[in-house]
């Protein structure tokens, strides 16, 4: 019984927490142009890409590794069973490349730090609000249920859920090619926004 709660109510905490650990890795970027340490990456040997695409690389595989950590944490401690290891690692990877993707469009929409912070915690409790991760997702209201159907959060608790119940690959695969197509045009989005500060010497 008690393992059937956690099955239910962990997904979706886990993705807002791991959500939550990947804006403090991101928020390095304007630690480092207020320490005057991003100046001098810019004067090394490697390009604005170079720079963008690291922190990104940074962001999303501590991510991977904290979410991997809680599954065995939850797995061995708290009785979850999460189903087939292989597809449990590629909906982790997918749930956190989508998961970095909104990061970095959020941080390379951004003014500052403050409005970075502000923005992406807002951003992150409403998804996880309208996900049902707080509240039983059929129970909300059918506004808010269309909402969420197409934020990560929701479409992160259906991967692991589909992997947890072995449903069909189909639907499972579904849910995967979302993750992943909205992961690479957010992701396309934060890459153009801070690149483009870099360049013209904002330092973010």
């Amino acid at each position: 019984m008690q393992s059937e709660i956690f099955s239910n109510l962990f997904p979706g905490m886990m993705v807002m927490w791991v959500f939550f650990i990947g804006q403090t890795t991101l928020s390095d970027i304007y630690t480092e142009r207020d320490r005057k340490t991003l100046m001098r990456l810019m004067a090394a040997p490697v390009t604005s890409m170079h720079i963008v695409l690291s922190k990104f690389a940074h962001c999303f595989l501590l991510c991977v590794l904290v979410e991997l950590v809680l599954i065995l944490i939850s797995a061995f401690l708290l009785g979850v069973h999460w189903g087939n290891p292989f597809w449990l690692l590629v909906v982790v990877v997918m749930i956190n490349f989508a998961l970095t993707g909104v990061l970095a469009l959020l941080y390379g929409a951004a003014r500052n730090k403050a409005a970075a912070e502000g923005l992406t915690v807002i951003v992150i409790l409403g998804f996880a609000f309208l996900s049902g991760s707080f509240f039983p997702f059929e129970g909300m209201p059918a506004l808010f249920q269309r909402i969420g159907e197409w934020t990560v959060n929701r479409w992160a608790i259906l991967g692991l859920r589909s992997v947890m119940n072995a449903d069909p690959l189909s639907q499972l695969g579904w849910i995967l090619m979302k993750m992943f197509l909205f992961g690479l045009v957010t992701m396309a989005g934060g890459i153009v926004f801070l690149k483009r500060r870099l360049e013209a010497g904002e330092g973010v």
